[in-house]
């Protein structure tokens, strides 16, 4: 997955300082609707609860960080099979 839509709401907070205002208080969902997000990455914009940009940018990076390692650990998972003998034999 891309974030590029993420890290373009963070860079225009950055630059605008409306823009971060409008994000950090109730106009959070018009702001962002111009962005390219997917319905999980929205979810998870306007779930977030920030009063400063940093706290925004953490909270965002710390999602996007278990997203990571949940596709990891999925793509991880579905890589191998369960196979008892196998099993049995791995612990000869």
């Amino acid at each position: 997955m891309s974030y590029e839509a993420i890290q373009a709401i963070v860079g225009t907070a950055i630059l605008d300082k409306q823009f971060l205002h409008d994000l950090l208080n109730s106009r959070r969902e018009l702001v962002i609707a111009r962005f390219d997000l997917t319905a999980e990455e929205q979810r998870a914009v306007t779930a977030i609860c920030a009063e400063t940009l940093e706290q925004f940018a953490y909270q965002l990076d710390d999602w996007i960080i278990r997203q990571e390692q949940s596709r990891f650990t999925l793509r991880w998972s579905s890589a191998f099979r369960y196979d008892q003998d196998a099993a049995l034999c791995w612990h000869k």
